[in-house]
């Protein structure tokens, strides 16, 4: 949930936008959250926010 938070609070503005924005700063995600299956794919994200 907080990945889909920074991101949407960057302009991600679907599942797909959420991903690349955790791929795309997935060193800086890694400073406050634990992800130890990686950055959860858009099909993850999008039954997480659906």
């Amino acid at each position: 949930m907080l990945l889909s938070f920074c991101a949407v609070m960057n302009g991600a503005e679907n599942d797909d936008k959420i991903a690349t924005y955790g791929e795309q700063k997935e060193v800086f995600l890694h400073t406050f959250l634990t992800l130890p299956g990686g950055i959860p794919s858009h099909d993850i994200i999008l039954l997480m926010i659906n």
